[in-house]
C-alpha cells in the first residue's frame, strides 16, 4: 500500500481548487481583451498592437505588445456531407476541403496481442494522468 500524507493530499486539493479558479480568471480577462483587439472581426487570423498604460500610483508608462490570434472551428454534418457527394455535387476542390483522420479504437487494440502486426504502426506514449481524491467520511 503507498503512503501518502495528509499535507499532500490536502496540498493537491488546494492546487486544484485555486488552478479552477485562476483558468475561470484567466479565461474571462482573455475574452474581455480579444473583444476589443478583433473589434467583432471574425475568423483565423492575429493582431498585434502597442499599448500604453500607466498603472495606478506610478507616472511611468509601461509598453505592452499584445497578440492576440482568433481560431475558428468547424462541425460537419456527416449526413448532409455525404449527401452532397452522392448526389454528385461536389468538386474535387470541395473534396479536397476536407480529411479523415484515424483514430485508434482503445478496447479492441487491448484485446489483441502484443505481437500482433497492427502494433508495427502504433506507437504508445503515457498522457497525463488523471486524479480524484475525495474525503470518505464515516458513516457512524
Amino acid at each position: 500500500m503507498i503512503e501518502l500524507s495528509f499535507e499532500q493530499i490536502n496540498k493537491w486539493i488546494h492546487a486544484c481548487a485555486q488552478m479552477k479558479h485562476y483558468k475561470i480568471v484567466e479565461s474571462d480577462q482573455r475574452r474581455e481583451i480579444c473583444v476589443e483587439l478583433f473589434e467583432d472581426k471574425t475568423g483565423r487570423f492575429t493582431k498585434t498592437i502597442n499599448v500604453s498604460v500607466i498603472p495606478p500610483d506610478s507616472e511611468a508608462q509601461i509598453e505592452y505588445k499584445v497578440v492576440g490570434t482568433s481560431k475558428t472551428s468547424f462541425k460537419i454534418d456527416e449526413a448532409i456531407l455525404q449527401g452532397l457527394k452522392d448526389e454528385g455535387l461536389l468538386t474535387e476542390a470541395d473534396e479536397a476541403c476536407f480529411e479523415r483522420k484515424l483514430s485508434v479504437k482503445e478496447g479492441p487494440l487491448r484485446k489483441l496481442p502484443k505481437d500482433s502486426a497492427v502494433w508495427r504502426a502504433i506507437t504508445e506514449k503515457p498522457g497525463m494522468p488523471t486524479l480524484a481524491i475525495e474525503e470518505v467520511k464515516d458513516e457512524a
